[in-house]
């Protein structure tokens, strides 16, 4: 049975520094995600070379970073929801301006009615 999903890894073409030079060892790349150019962030350079007090420190901007994206995203949220808020009651008022012309149209109606009937009532 073949396997589609398993990766073949291909032989190394170039040789590394320790083929070159055998008795060079480099000590192993610690794990970090650092930048697109290889360099450690702010905060793991600072966690590297840190005192226990510092790291709190850094750990503190860490939550408040953590917190003050929640809040403008909070805030980011909360306009939009007013906004559409603004635009149903828009709607609703542009409504009743309609409702409000229609009724003022037949009451104006109603009155020439009136009026007309009033007169013809008073030549007989």
């Amino acid at each position: 049975m073949v396997n589609h999903g398993a990766v073949s890894k291909a032989p190394r073409l170039e040789p590394t520094t320790t083929d070159l030079h055998p008795g060079l060892s480099l000590p192993p790349k610690p794990p970090s995600k650092g930048t697109k150019r290889g360099r450690p962030t702010a905060t793991e350079a600072s966690e590297r070379d840190a005192s226990p007090a510092d790291v709190e420190i850094v750990v503190k901007r860490q939550r408040n970073n953590v917190a003050a994206k929640k809040y403008r995203q909070k805030k980011i949220d909360r306009i939009e929801e007013l906004e559409a808020e603004v635009d149903e009651i828009k709607k609703e008022r542009d409504d009743l301006r309609i409702q409000l012309a229609k009724r003022e149209a037949e009451t104006a109606a109603l009155r020439e009615m009136l009026n007309i009937a009033t007169k013809q009532n008073e030549r007989q």
